[in-house]
């Protein structure tokens, strides 16, 4: 079993890719496997971008694949239009908890 964190962006507000990148790096220093951070990147608040970091255990690589996006098993992201911040979240959470989904 894996410990993750999840944390979404208050929805008022506009991101940069860069800051959801270092709020997930940063969440990793509290001791989980794998940290997601969700918000807006554009100013009309059609944009949903999720940055994924790992330390090695789960493959969010190959997660960030499966919702659209990229990267390497340590360091991924995504970014949808069809989806809000919240609905991106619950995308991720039925992803994490189907047993039949491997991500290592």
């Amino acid at each position: 079993m894996f410990q993750y964190a999840i944390a979404v962006g208050d929805e008022s507000e506009t991101y940069t890719r860069e800051e959801l990148a270092k709020a997930a790096d940063k969440a990793l220093k509290y001791g989980v496997d794998a940290s997601f951070v969700i918000g807006y990147v554009d100013d009309e608040h059609t944009v949903a971008a999720m940055s994924a970091r790992s330390t090695g255990k789960l493959d969010v690589g190959k997660l960030m694949e499966e919702m659209g996006g990229g990267g390497n098993p340590s360091s991924a992201a995504t970014v949808s239009k069809e989806e809000t911040t919240e609905s991106l979240g619950d995308v991720l959470t039925r992803k994490l908890t189907n047993p039949y989904f491997k991500i290592n």
